[in-house]
């Protein structure tokens, strides 16, 4: 009797979670203060700043675990050019290149602290309040917050498995030592103790948790705002679509039709205004994701039309490169989402009843007409578009470097 009880009230509670109200204020607008823009991922990590010492200190210590790395994998490799293997120094090669992308982003972030709060006060505050929110509007917005909240804690997830995962990476061609550490880096010291050891154990986690929380916390704000900005592209559509609203009376219709267009945009400038400070932040990142993608690429390349590799060594490295390769599609993707909303915007704007209308409204919505014109496109660098097109421009350069690569060898 009492194990149908509880199924009936599991089955119950589980119904309400599927039927969950999306918040909302009062006034009926969607509850914008409790949108997640990850900034508190910035600030736990240690890379935020606001001008205090203290945060300062905060952002110097992976910056420090990081460079010192960097210089550990490269003092390796040259070290010991002669008498190691390739994928020795391969291996040493991408984990220096990684750290290198790790410290620009950590900086990145660092000098873009105000540019990211700016931001995230804007999501918070509705980036652009209309008078009334449908109840389709309410839900897309709850439901792109979830979004962010959900790769939030699936990027967590993956922080903690990469830091942890260090205590027992073996190294792609691992050597019996045993004081061996983690991994194939220059120390100035002799590793011959216990005690020695530990102290290159603890000090290779921390160059892990710096490169993880600086990838992850990066990872994560590019996409909490490239899904919030989606979804404001998605309500200007909605909007946009009612402008001309057939139920209104013809005394109050003009008036509620001027209401209509200043809000769409209104609302659209707020979205060129985010969309700007997202570019701003993403360009020279996203540049340097790409390079670190082709570097690791072309290396690919090279070992599985080498014969001396065998499969094993080609599968364990396709594993090492497949989280930078797996960033840069995730960029990719992103960007061109938010250009084909763009597009979409002023396709809304086309398709609106506009011709009927008298003089002056045909010459508003021309002019909206021209300023939606031009698609909203993330760069890379300033100059490259951020989209699926350009995925294949970096297999086709790592094919070229690949070749030259080849020919010098």
């Amino acid at each position: 009797m009492w194990l149908r009880e509880w199924f009936k009230n599991r089955s119950s509670k589980t119904a309400s979670k599927e039927k969950q109200v999306v918040p909302v204020n009062i006034d009926g607008t969607p509850d914008f203060a409790s949108f997640a823009t990850c900034l508190s991922y910035q600030k736990f990590v240690g890379l935020y700043l606001d001008g205090s010492v203290i945060n300062y200190l905060k952002i110097s210590i992976p910056i420090l675990f990081l460079t010192t790395g960097c210089i550990s994998f490269a003092m390796a490799d040259i070290l010991n050019y002669k008498n190691k293997n390739i994928i020795w120094l391969i291996e040493n090669g991408h984990w220096c290149i990684v750290y290198i992308a790790a410290i620009f982003w950590d900086t990145q972030m660092g000098i873009k602290s105000p540019l990211l709060l700016r931001m995230s006060r804007s999501v918070k505050s509705g980036v652009y309040k209309y008078a009334k929110y449908d109840t389709i509007n309410r839900e897309d917005l709850e439901k792109t917050n979830s979004q962010v909240v959900t790769t939030s804690r699936f990027c967590v997830f993956v922080y903690v498995v990469a830091v942890l995962a260090t205590l027992v990476k073996p190294t792609i061609l691992e050597e019996y030592d045993p004081y061996r550490h983690f991994f194939n880096g220059w120390f100035p010291f002799e590793v011959n103790s216990l005690w020695r050891v530990s102290i290159v154990r603890v000090y290779e986690l921390g160059c892990a948790w710096s490169a993880a929380s600086g990838v992850c916390t990066f990872f994560v704000t590019f996409m909490a705002y490239s899904y919030h900005i989606e979804a404001h592209l998605k309500l200007l559509i909605q909007k946009i679509e009612k402008v001309f609203d057939p139920e209104s009376s013809e005394y109050d219709y003009i008036p509620q039709l001027d209401k209509k267009i200043r809000e769409c945009l209104g609302h659209h400038r707020e979205i060129l205004r985010v969309f700007n400070d997202f570019s701003e932040f993403c360009d020279p990142t996203i540049g340097c994701a790409t390079l670190m993608a082709t570097f690791m690429v072309c290396t690919l390349l090279y070992l599985m039309t080498n014969p001396d590799f065998d499969v094993s060594v080609i599968v364990t490295f396709s594993g090492v490169v497949a989280p930078e390769f797996s960033l840069l599609i995730s960029f990719r993707l992103r960007g061109q989402r938010i250009t084909d909303l763009s597009n979409k915007i002023n396709e809304a704007i086309y398709k609106l009843k506009w011709l009927d209308q008298d003089v002056k409204v045909q010459k508003n919505v021309l002019m909206w007409l021209r300023l939606t014109s031009k698609p909203l496109e993330l760069k890379s660098f300033g100059y490259r578009n951020v989209s699926n097109s350009g995925i294949k421009e970096v297999l086709q350069t790592s094919y070229t470097f690949f070749n030259m690569l080849k020919a010098s060898t």
